[in-house]
């Protein structure tokens, strides 16, 4: 995979055309440094960078797993920075192992329609982050590439210590009860999908 802001570019405009712009913002600072030739891949670049993340349905596609994410203590999808040579969603593939060990799991079908790359993310989502001291980063934003899998709800999960403080398969519907932010995916969830 060619790591660059053209092929990023081309990953942005294949997803606005399957949205057809109706669900399909996107930052416009993220236009921005695609504009610019700064590497969008460096966790160093505190203007934004890239982050890759999954959202794990089970089979039945009523649970959802999460993660209790130790720095932002929200409930979130696993992910995290874009760190080998793989394509992103493999990367978000990596940190949900790494987050809950899960393992089995794999892209949902939406990722195989129309002959489109799986590397088309199925949600982009820029949001801010505050700075953290203790890693020595200032606030910047992750321009998160949210890939969506289907998993085996039954697998027994570990949570990854240093970072996660919990993972756990949710219901769907027991959502609403969450310190999250995750609704936004389960609306596009229920409109795309169920």
């Amino acid at each position: 995979m060619m790591r660059t802001n053209q092929y990023l570019s081309g990953l942005v405009s294949e997803y606005q055309t399957i949205y057809k712009g109706e669900d399909a913002y996107v930052s416009s600072l993220l236009f921005n440094q695609l504009d610019d030739d700064k590497d969008m891949f460096d966790r160093k670049n505190f203007t934004g960078h890239i982050t890759a993340s999954g959202l794990v349905l089970n089979q039945t596609f009523d649970k959802i797993l999460l993660i209790n994410h130790k720095f932002l203590q929200m409930w979130l999808q696993p992910g995290g920075h874009v760190e080998g040579d793989a394509e992103i969603y493999k990367e978000a593939k990596r940190e949900i192992t790494e987050e809950t060990a899960l393992l089995g799991f794999g892209l949902h079908p939406w990722h195989h329609q129309n002959d489109k790359l799986p590397d088309v993310p199925f949600s982009i989502d820029s949001h801010d982050i505050p700075a953290s001291p203790h890693k020595n980063e200032e606030p910047h934003v992750h321009h998160d590439f949210t890939y969506l899998f289907v998993g085996n709800s039954n697998q027994k999960l570990r949570r990854q210590v240093e970072e996660v403080t919990g993972a756990e398969w949710y219901e769907i519907a027991e959502i609403t009860n969450l310190k999250t932010d995750v609704h936004k995916y389960i609306e596009r969830i229920q409109a795309h999908i169920i």
